[in-house]
């Protein structure tokens, strides 16, 4: 009989945080139901002035990680969460104090993969919210899957987040005469004990057969439910629920009430859910990837007018921008929309000069003159922050800030580059397919989720021998989040030979061994340039210098890489003395 187990955390009380009602109880009672459907459960909740520390979640993973005899696990928390450097962390009872008592999000769904567990399922019901103090910002949280390798096998992971980039997930009184309650694990709860008739599928479990809402139709169920919950308490709440599911289409967490036929008519196939910004993205992607968009007209109209609520098609517009600088002499430069810049520094022998400061009406203009292929350099704007990004022999990399931040990013041949002909020739349909990717991945909803849509992907994206270097970094991360580690390599492969260097970012993803020191191809630049990277580092085994250990606790919340005042200015000096390269 297939074994099934479950760690189960709630979190009311976290450092000077406000006291949450709901997460303690909430996770008591996702602990009951899991034990009603054969669960082993182990349930870590501060209820009676406990305290739950990231060794004790670690040793309840490992408990049920270290048995092999399992084919499921569970791990859900719900309590207060930062979302840092483009990812999620949940914090415990001694967090924001001890920047370790918190639980990484992306680091730990690394690990899982690793854990010889089938499927593992990772279920978050904690607020999105941005950190605002210093001590904030200094938390990066602990891995709580063992650093080991304990199956060929590759465990599916399946997410589900209670709520988008910035947004808090609420609790409320959902009765009259009720305490106050996560929304979000009521309508889990909700999504099995009260199904919409038309999520509910039977499969056969142990030989006979049983009704179940599977774990692509739970995603898809959780972003209907929570909207309807929380509009009929305010209108103006907003929380949308994310999802991402690689298990198999029969994979569930638990049985579910059989609904009795015409039950709930009002939320069956007649009516329209709310669009998502997921949907948004992936008819976008389809779209210039000339794939099947697989939805009805009406529900299509639906999705695009979101697209333009929600602000997607604003991101389109800045990541379609790009300046009319179209060639060097050396074939290598930068533009930057938005701000002045003010400072730019470039290692490996590399002579960087800014022709054209920029203001409000004109692109600043930065030349760069490699003594090999590639070089790292660093820009500073007026707003003092400051990115690092690869300079690339043959392409200008066009860079555009707003709200303090790097945006958008578009690497294109210079026109007396051997690259310009082939690029010009599809210049069109790369530069969309790069503004929606962006936009997605801005949004933190970019997702490549198949291998047929990946090699589509990858052959849209090419130039010349090899592949457009922003869809290259945003097609990795894609691949990293499916688990497709064949597709990050070909990446690697066909930039690596087009460029004759390694990016950062897909070195990193694809474990090079160039990062842990050995010889061969030169590696730009000397981080991350997209913030999701720098979750990465320590589950790869990398250790950054200490100047820009520190500075990870110091990036601005956006799709590139952006260091805040303190450290753009030390990054930029370290680099005129030699000590980065």
């Amino acid at each position: 009989m297939s074994k099934r187990a479950a760690v189960i955390i709630g979190v009311d009380r976290t450092g000077e945080l406000a006291v949450l009602e709901g997460c303690a109880t909430g996770a008591e009672a996702v602990a009951k139901w899991l034990r009603d459907e054969g669960f082993d459960t182990i349930v870590l909740t501060d209820a009676n002035d406990k305290v739950v520390t990231a060794a004790m979640v670690m040793e309840a993973v490992s408990t049920f990680v270290s048995a092999q005899t399992y084919h499921q696990l569970v791990l859900f928390f719900s309590g207060h969460g930062y979302w840092k450097n483009e990812t999620e962390l949940w914090l415990l009872s001694n967090a924001p104090k001890d920047a370790n008592e918190a639980i990484s999000w992306m680091e730990t769904a690394e690990f899982a993969k690793d854990c010889g567990i089938p499927n593992v399922v990772l279920i978050s019901d904690a607020c999105r919210t941005i950190p605002q103090t210093k001590s904030a910002t200094r938390v990066r949280g602990s891995v709580v899957f063992p650093n080991e390798n304990l199956s060929t096998l590759r465990s599916k992971v399946d997410k589900f987040m209670a709520a988008a980039i910035g947004q808090p997930a609420y609790e409320t009184k959902l009765a009259p005469e009720g305490t106050r309650t996560s929304v979000f694990t009521h309508c889990l709860l909700q999504a099995f004990r009260e199904p919409d008739p038309d999520f509910v599928d039977e499969v056969i479990d142990n030989g006979a057969p049983a009704f179940v809402v599977t774990n692509r139709k739970l995603g898809v169920m959780l972003q209907r439910r929570v909207p309807e919950v929380l509009a009929a308490i305010n209108p103006t709440y907003a929380q949308d629920v994310d999802a991402e599911v690689l298990s198999d289409n029969d994979a569930y967490i638990a049985r579910a009430k059989r609904p009795p036929a015409g039950a709930f008519p009002e939320l069956g196939p007649a009516r329209q859910p709310s669009a998502t910004l997921q949907e948004v993205a992936a008819v976008a992607v389809s779209k210039e990837l000339g794939s099947e968009i697989n939805i009805s007209k009406r529900r299509l109209s639906r999705v695009q007018q979101f697209a333009k609520q929600s602000g997607f098609d604003r991101k389109v517009d800045d990541a379609a921008v790009i300046t009319d600088v179209r060639h060097f002499e050396t074939q290598t430069g930068f533009t930057v929309l938005g701000d002045t810049v003010v400072d730019v520094a470039a290692t490996s022998g590399a002579t960087v000069e800014i022709l054209t400061h920029g203001n409000a009406d004109e692109a600043a203009v930065i030349r760069v003159d490699l003594r090999g292929r590639a070089s790292s350099v660093c820009i500073r704007f007026g707003n003092g922050r400051a990115t690092v990004l690869a300079a690339l022999f043959g392409y200008i990399a066009h860079v555009t800030v707003k709200d303090n931040a790097v945006v958008s990013v578009s690497y294109v041949p210079s026109e007396n580059s051997f690259r310009w002909d082939s690029y010009a020739h599809r210049r069109v349909e790369i530069e969309k397919l790069r503004a929606v990717s962006t936009a997605a991945a801005r949004s933190g909803v970019f997702r490549l989720s198949d291998r047929e849509e990946a090699v589509a992907f990858a052959e849209k994206a090419r130039v010349e021998k090899g592949i457009d270097p922003s869809l290259g970094l945003y097609a990795s991360y894609a691949y990293l989040q499916a688990d497709l580690r064949d597709s990050i390599a070909s990446v690697l492969d066909y930039m690596e030979s087009d460029l004759e260097v390694l990016i950062y970012d897909v070195a990193l993803l694809s474990k090079h061994p160039r990062l842990a020191g050995e010889p061969g191809q030169a590696i730009v630049p000397f981080c991350p340039m997209l913030t999701q990277g720098w979750n990465l580092l320590r589950s790869r085994g990398v250790a950054l210098p200490g100047i820009l250990d520190r500075a990870q606790d110091d990036l601005e919340p956006s799709l590139w890489t952006t260091f805040k005042e303190v450290s753009a200015a030390e990054i930029i000096e370290a680099i005129r003395k030699g000590e980065l390269q």
